[in-house]
């Protein structure tokens, strides 16, 4: 067993690296035949998997196979050298060292990162909103969004913690970046405390998509809470969670909290002071949330404007009109002034158009006409009922007015726009007028208007 049968330079082949390196290949064949063959197409045959993604995943697994093959064949025959340094007994200041197997297993466990990330994300996080879209009849259309923002969150942690192996495999390579002097303590900043606190931040996001999309989505459908509700409770969550989460960040890195709150105390003294309308605008923001008096899906008349509340930040809120403009109005202005919220208590909101008619024309007919029309058009509501209220008796006309209730309430400007075009189209088919203003002028010269004063009556 110890007899050479080939050499080149340094490096010999014995017969006992010659069995290992047999070993090595047909372990690996019989690894490469169970899981890519059998165990995969088990692991596909009970899941909805795209054609695409599943060549990706035989991709992924055949680079695994290679990786693990590679690394056996080094140590089989005995090829791990060092790369760096490059000559035997040299080491560089930093004393690293890196050898050909540090590459490969560094290689490893970057694929198996990928393998990982693949797996959750299509077994787990598609899986889940793909059985969410089935079960309801209404899918929102921010689940792509979601889903987009889960796979991402997912994948970084995945690789974050691939890296975080990979330095405390070769700890060598955890290298120290800066050291900052904090009174008597020197704080030193490496590579791994900085990967620790980005995954702190990670698996914080990660918490608040677990709460909010998966824990709290069955109890917001079973109760039936709104759009407005869900946004303000997933706010107060992730506010929550990412407060603790940077704070524990920061003492993973090795930071003293107690000169933080010291700090900021008296930092907070002197902003207050020039940020008060800020900080009023930050609490009146954390008071809507709570209150829900104006809430995400609402729709507010402000200051002659009217739009559809979309967020409600800490600071501002934004308000999209009918005409697709962002409006950023501060959260104070929704908590201090007055406000019109139509959608407050109901999505059904009542509106009206004015009409009027010459005198002399039969006002029940001009009733019946007006209740067709609003009970023909589609986005009006058949409850509660339309109606027609007699206004007042102008000075050239009628005057009606048709109130009709509708929850799309942003485009109710076409809809009078269709109301009034079939009221015109039904008052010129039963011949009713629609009077414009009318003045009598009387002209009288100046020499007989004054002779008629001064004539007595007869």
């Amino acid at each position: 067993m110890d007899s050479t049968l080939f050499q080149i330079a340094n490096w010999s082949l014995t017969p006992q690296r010659l069995f290992f390196f047999l070993l090595v290949t047909v372990l690996g064949l019989v690894f490469y035949r169970v899981i890519h063959a059998r165990w995969k197409r088990k692991l596909f045959d009970h899941n909805e998997i795209k054609p695409e993604e599943r060549v990706r995943f035989s991709k992924l697994l055949r680079y695994a196979w290679l990786t693990v093959l590679v690394y056996g064949y080094i140590m089989a025959l005995g090829l791990d050298t060092t790369i760096y340094p490059t000559r035997v007994g040299e080491t560089d200041d930093a004393g690293i060292v890196i050898k050909l197997s540090h590459i490969i297993i560094a290689v490893l466990i970057l694929v198996g990162a990928r393998i990982t990330d693949w797996v959750l994300n299509h077994f787990f996080v598609h899986n889940y909103y793909s059985k969410r879209d089935q079960t309801n009849p209404n899918p929102n259309a921010n689940n792509l969004d979601s889903e987009s923002t889960a796979t991402k969150i997912v994948k970084a942690i995945v690789f974050v913690l691939a890296a975080m192996l990979i330095m405390k495999r070769f700890s060598s390579i955890d290298l120290e970046l800066f050291t900052y002097q904090m009174e008597d303590k020197t704080i030193s900043f490496r590579i791994t405390k900085i990967l620790v606190a980005v995954l702190i931040l990670l698996f914080a996001r990660l918490a608040v998509w677990v709460l909010t999309q998966v824990l709290f989505y069955g109890i917001y459908k079973r109760r039936g809470i709104d759009k407005g509700g869900q946004f303000a409770v997933n706010q107060l969550i992730k506010y929550i969670i990412y407060i603790i989460a940077i704070l524990t960040a920061l003492h993973s890195l090795g930071i003293n909290m107690t000169l933080i709150w010291g700090g900021a105390a008296a930092l907070l003294v002197g902003l207050g002071l020039g940020l008060q309308q800020t900080f009023n605008d930050f609490f009146s923001g954390i008071v809507l949330l709570f209150e829900r008096t104006v809430s995400v899906g609402d729709m507010l008349s402000i200051d002659g404007e009217v739009g559809t509340v979309q967020k409600i930040g800490l600071r501002a809120s934004i308000i999209e009109t009918r005409g697709a403009e962002s409006i950023i109005v501060p959260n104070s202005k929704l908590v201090n002034d007055s406000i019109v919220n139509w959608t407050h208590f109901t999505n059904k909101v009542r509106f009206s158009v004015a009409v009027g008619v010459a005198y002399g024309t039969d006002t029940q007919v001009v009733k019946k006409l007006l209740l067709k029309v609003a009970n023909n058009h589609p986005l009006i509501l058949e409850y509660p009922a339309p109606f027609v209220r007699f206004e007042d008796f102008g000075d050239s006309s009628l005057n009606f007015s048709m109130y009709f209730f509708t929850r799309n309430y942003t485009i109710v400007e076409d809809i009078r726009s269709d109301i009034r075009f079939e009221i015109d189209r039904e008052f010129r088919e039963h011949a009713i007028s629609i009077p414009f203003p009318q003045r009598d002028l009387w002209i009288k010269r100046s020499g007989e208007a004054d002779s008629d004063l001064l004539q007595a009556p007869d």
